[in-house]
């Protein structure tokens, strides 16, 4: 990837984030991490971080977890533009039937996994999620794709991710020149 377009979903991630300058190590060894863990590119990474911001947050979502949420529904097939259309679609349902965001979904994937048939598990998701975003997460939720238990789960250990990453790129004679 480009650089200079890298640099800039960054920092376009960071900002609709809140997160300041100072913490751009530690973003991209997030990023970095995840990327790793599910074979994410970072292009697809920061712009579903940045199209899906503000509904992230309003779901409790930090940057880390957001992160690690959304490497996670790529890594198990699902198109996260879908499964974030559902979740704005929920949280709206939600804040008007004045539940809290993981109340609705801790209620609506009991439901689902409790549902006897696949016709009434999409009637169910339908109403929270919408008719467009339901049938993928009735899919993914049935078939232990998704959870919303680990909505907001982080990614793990990410701390100098991306200078373990160099390290383990260097050979003998890298380390060599280095010490040279």
């Amino acid at each position: 990837t480009s650089v200079s377009a890298s640099i800039d979903s960054v920092q376009a991630a960071m900002a609709a984030f809140d997160v300041s300058a100072e913490n751009a190590g530690d973003v991209l060894d997030i990023l970095n991490k995840a990327g790793q863990d599910t074979g994410t590119s970072l292009d697809k990474l920061t712009g579903d971080l940045t199209a899906n911001a503000a509904a992230l947050r309003e779901m409790g979502f930090d940057l880390n977890s957001a992160t690690g949420f959304l490497a996670n529904l790529n890594k198990n097939g699902l198109d996260s533009a879908s499964v974030m259309t559902g979740l704005k679609k929920a949280l709206q349902n939600a804040t008007k039937d004045g539940k809290s965001m993981s109340q609705a979904l801790d209620e609506m994937q009991k439901s689902i996994a409790g549902a006897g048939s696949e016709t009434k598990a999409m009637q169910k998701a339908t109403e929270l999620f919408g008719a467009k975003a339901a049938p993928a997460l009735v899919k993914a939720l049935r078939a232990g794709r998704l959870s919303f238990d680990e909505l907001g789960n982080s990614v793990e250990e990410w701390g100098d991710s991306v200078d373990r990453t160099f390290e383990a790129t260097l050979d003998p004679i890298d380390e060599f020149q280095t010490a040279m």
